[in-house]
């Protein structure tokens, strides 16, 4: 689930645009990211969160901990299943490149390298431009799945969390990223025939003969999980509470359902 929470005064900006390819299973992405050093440290590297590259090869600490429970579908996975991330370019405010290296073991996190500290309190904006392949859905259950449906959890570039020290959080399959609240705002464009499902709010849906853009936000959120698909969820609301699901039951009218 997403968490939505406008008390608190969330300190990261992201802006995405999307564009998703639902045959090959791989998405553009144009990001921005507004970081605001909020320690009492210059910061002179930043740490982001690519939990898609977890699925790109056999030493990953995804594998690892799979593999100490005896599964090895991931460590023998056919490179047409894995996830991987493939960097076109970073870069600052100022429109210099930033160099970047992964974590010795850990592969899903990024260090970009700052040309100049960042001093508390102010901020940096990082422009990146990626193209991300996702993975089967038969690892983690997060992923494409055969009918090219997508449940995406942890899909775009976050920086990771800072408390006095960096805190790297390779994807472990718990679930959920350890990373800080972000404000965020996503363009998604897919094909005209496909619904997007999410906690986040919309603010514009865009279509077309060839494609359908979906603009949508959200406040100090902590969880970025995305459900693209050609199927088509019912909605309940619950008081102040909207429920969708795409659970079927033929014994149950919808009525029942809504009750339930």
């Amino acid at each position: 689930m997403i968490g939505l929470q406008s008390n608190l005064n969330s300190q990261i900006k992201i802006e995405v645009n999307a564009d998703v390819d639902v045959i090959e299973g791989e998405i553009q992405i144009d990001q921005k990211i507004i970081y605001k050093n909020n320690s009492t440290k210059k910061l002179n590297t930043i740490l982001l969160n690519d939990w898609v590259s977890s699925y790109s090869n056999s030493d990953t600490p995804l594998v690892k901990r799979f593999l100490n429970e005896f599964k090895t579908n991931l460590y023998i996975a056919k490179q047409k299943n894995r996830g991987f991330t493939k960097i076109s370019s970073i870069s600052d405010n100022s429109g210099e490149s930033l160099s970047y290296e992964r974590l010795i073991n850990s592969y899903d996190i990024i260090k970009l390298n700052l040309n100049k500290p960042l001093l508390p309190n102010d901020s940096l904006t990082i422009n990146l431009d990626y193209m991300i392949k996702i993975q089967s859905d038969k690892f983690t259950g997060y992923g494409k799945t055969k009918k090219n449906n997508f449940t995406l959890n942890s899909w775009y570039l976050t920086p990771s969390v800072h408390e006095n020290e960096w805190k790297p959080y390779s994807n472990l399959n718990f679930d959920k990223p350890y990373t800080p609240r972000s404000n965020v705002k996503l363009s998604i464009n897919i094909p005209p025939e496909y619904n997007i499902y999410t906690e986040l709010k919309i603010k514009k849906i865009s279509l077309n003969d060839s494609s359908k853009s979906y603009s949508l936000y959200g406040k100090n959120i902590l969880f970025h999980d995305i459900i693209l698909t050609t199927e088509k969820f019912k909605s309940f609301n619950v008081n102040s509470t909207r429920i969708m699901t795409n659970i079927e039951s033929k014994k149950i009218d919808f009525s029942s359902e809504e009750l339930i």
